[in-house]
Parts: C-alpha cells; sequence; structure tokens
C-alpha cells in the first residue's frame, strides 16, 4: 500500500484519481483549498493553496511521508482571442505553472520517501491560435518543466498526463454542447470523463521504469490541426 497524496482533489479528474487509488487499498491524503468542504471516508483532507509558496512550505514541514504525488489542482481557464483577454486572467491561468513548481520544489525537499510526482497539463500544449494561447503556453511550460526534472532530480520519477477535453467543472458556463463540437475535431469525436484520466493517472504514478514522459489522453486530437 503506497501512501498518495493528492492536491487539487476535491472535483473533476482529481475527485476521480482520489477514488480510483483509495478503491485499490492506497492511504490517500487530499490537499486542496476546498478541503473543509470534502468527507470522504477513509481519506485524509487538508487545507492548502498551492499557490501559497509559505503554505507549500509549511505543509511539507509537517506533511511528509507521502510515496507519490499527484497534482490535478488548476487555476481559472483565460480563453479566448490574444487581446482581448485580460492580462490579469492571463497571469491567473499561468499560475497553475507557479502551484505546480512550488509543490515539486518543497516536496523534493522535505518529502525524504518520495518516489514519484504526476502532474496535469493539458492538451492545448499541442495546438496554437485562438482561443487557447495562454492554455498552450501555461500546458508546455509544465511539460518542459516536467521533462527537465525528470533529470535533475532522478531518480525520482516526474510525469505529466495531457488530457483533452473533459467533462470537468473546469469549463464554467461552456455548454456541453459547445464542448462537444470541439470534441468532434478530434478523431474520437467525445469527451473523456475523469475516470478516464484518472486511470491514466494511476498507471504512470505507480510505473516504475516511467519518467520525463508526457502522456496523452486526448482522443486523438493532437494528430489533427494544430489551430
Amino acid at each position: 500500500m503506497s501512501n498518495i497524496l493528492i492536491v487539487g482533489g476535491s472535483s473533476g479528474i482529481g475527485l476521480a484519481t482520489v477514488e480510483l487509488f483509495f478503491k485499490n487499498n492506497h492511504k490517500v491524503t487530499i490537499a486542496s483549498r476546498h478541503a473543509d468542504k470534502l468527507n470522504l471516508a477513509g481519506v485524509n483532507a487538508i487545507s492548502l493553496d498551492f499557490l501559497d509558496d509559505n503554505n507549500v512550505k509549511s505543509f511539507f514541514e509537517v506533511w511528509s511521508d507521502f510515496d507519490s504525488i499527484i497534482i490535478t489542482a488548476t487555476t481559472p481557464l483565460a480563453m479566448g482571442p490574444f487581446l482581448s483577454i485580460d492580462l490579469i486572467d492571463a497571469r491567473k491561468s499561468f499560475d497553475k505553472f507557479w502551484g505546480i513548481t512550488n509543490i515539486i520544489h518543497y516536496a523534493a525537499q522535505y518529502s525524504k520517501n518520495l518516489k514519484s510526482i504526476t502532474v496535469v497539463s493539458g492538451a492545448a500544449a499541442d495546438k496554437r491560435g485562438a482561443p487557447i494561447t495562454f492554455l498552450a503556453a501555461t500546458s508546455t511550460a509544465i511539460n518542459v518543466l516536467v521533462e527537465s526534472l525528470a533529470v535533475e532530480l532522478a531518480p525520482l520519477r516526474i510525469n505529466a498526463i495531457s488530457p483533452g477535453l473533459t467533462e470537468t467543472p473546469l469549463y464554467g458556463e461552456t455548454s456541453r454542447e459547445t464542448l462537444q463540437d470541439w470534441a468532434n475535431a478530434s478523431p474520437l469525436k467525445r469527451l473523456a470523463i475523469p475516470i478516464e484520466i484518472a486511470e491514466a493517472i494511476h498507471f504512470v504514478t505507480l510505473h516504475p521504469q516511467m519518467t520525463g514522459a508526457v502522456i496523452s489522453v486526448d482522443g486523438g486530437s493532437r494528430l489533427v490541426s494544430r489551430s
């Protein structure tokens, strides 16, 4: 049984990942800004803001005995034409990179038994142009960070899962019909569901020979037009 920390496990992909690891008899801890709203039997929930580096440092000074860490936490999406997006919103979107950086930076120092870190980036890294310029920049930066740190911090294994369109609350007021229209551009023409992404996370997290990998779970969208 592994001791798993899931950062951002309160909904969507994160919650599905929590449930999958718990079902497979792992000890699971959730660290989330919404920890007070969680009530999952057998799962420890701790308040953590991954954007606050002092909060993250203090967290790992106390809670450090993890075998694997999974980062599913995210930030608001900044979508639209480049010249129309409020740059404050764009910076908030890119903060996901810094949140992931905070977790890895302190976890690698304080969690002495740590074997693997898995992060969730995004299939936008494989696309270009409006309305996802900032999403593409954020996901690409995360993927490069993962690849570089897999070398620098070895033998700690660090990998990324890059999901395509998935049925989660992340898209806010975007209708399911609009999401399906976007998904129709991919070979499989369907939205993923959170458990499908969680299964990929589970595989990569526990695989002893995988590091520096960016695994696409995107319905093949990276194989078609990049725009």
